[in-house]
């Protein structure tokens, strides 16, 4: 399946520069004379390993629920898509409530998860679902009805969530029932971890055309105070002899780009596979996993391809 990683990284630095226009305008309506947090105050994560999970003092800082924007779901049912993949179609109503046209693409952020791991939606392939919808701008005050899938991992229950497109707010929060309980985590959790990228394993595959790849797989513990996806916040590369091998265009049966793109929820743990074509068969490899926008370091190894 084709790395998306470009497409994600341009995504994120819009939502980024989006996030600091609107932190300076906030800032500039503020108190000058409110004392600012101290870096012990902000620091809300705790330290963890992967199967214990340690309670903190304070929940992590929830979204509010606005009317800004006006969502809510007219029906869903469960069905296989072209592949033979289970789907969850969900139709919703959606009223542009803003001063101005603007798309559902543009105005909203809809996701599902399930055992607090993100549904894919890009990989769904149902005749029903007109992706052109969430392309189209409606008036203030206009109500589109569209049609979105989402690709089931299994039958517990599924978390549908609505929000701005920066995840501030909630439009809208809901659960279905699919008939095969709560899953493996809460829809809420209230605890979190230390955000960490651990390999889980290496080995050697081909590519479609037979060049070598170098398949890694992370596990990847989200620590933060929301749900996060590992391409939109960290910077992965492999190198041999000081050369990046490239992951842009890694078609391989042995990786699944889903995993790379899924949004897990705080605390949980994900493990994310990613290809690398490989420089040689023979040169030693040095795995390195830093923050998207920033110097920080969460994972740095040499490995033997022997």
């Amino acid at each position: 399946m084709k790395n998306r990683k470009i497409g994600i990284m341009g995504l994120g630095i819009c939502l980024l520069l989006a996030g600091c226009s609107f932190g300076e305008n906030k800032n500039k309506g503020g108190d000058p004379s409110t004392p600012q947090p101290t870096a012990t105050e902000a620091s809300s994560k705790v330290t963890t390993n992967t199967t214990e999970t340690k309670k903190v003092t304070e929940k992590p800082t929830e979204a509010t629920m606005s009317n800004e924007q006006s969502v809510s779901i007219i029906s869903h049912s469960v069905v296989k898509d072209k592949t033979g993949s289970e789907v969850l179609l969900i139709e919703y109503s959606w009223t542009n409530n803003s001063d101005k046209e603007t798309s559902f693409m543009v105005a909203c952020r809809d996701s599902v998860y399930q055992n607090g791991i993100e549904c894919p939606s890009y990989s769904a392939m149902l005749d029903e679902v007109d992706s052109t919808q969430q392309m189209a701008d409606i008036k203030p005050g206009a109500t589109l009805n569209l049609k979105i899938g989402y690709t089931l991992q299994d039958n517990t229950n599924a978390l549908v969530e609505v929000m701005d497109i920066l995840g501030k707010d909630y439009y809208l929060k809901e659960t279905i029932e699919l008939g095969g309980g709560e899953g493996k985590t809460s829809n809420e959790p209230s605890v979190t971890a230390e955000t960490t990228v651990k390999i889980a394993e290496t080995f050697l595959s081909k590519d479609y055309k037979g060049k070598d790849v170098l398949v890694v797989k992370y596990e990847f513990t989200n620590g933060e105070d929301r749900a996060r996806a590992f391409s939109t916040t960290f910077d992965d590369k492999v190198y041999q002899n000081g050369v990046e091998c490239s992951s842009l265009a890694v078609f391989c049966d042995d990786v699944d780009s889903n995993t790379t793109l899924a949004s897990v929820k705080p605390g949980v743990t994900l493990i994310v596979e990613e290809g690398y074509l490989l420089n040689d068969k023979k040169t030693d490899v040095e795995i390195e996993v830093k923050e998207i926008f920033g110097n920080k370091v969460y994972l740095s190894e040499k490995r033997s391809l022997k």
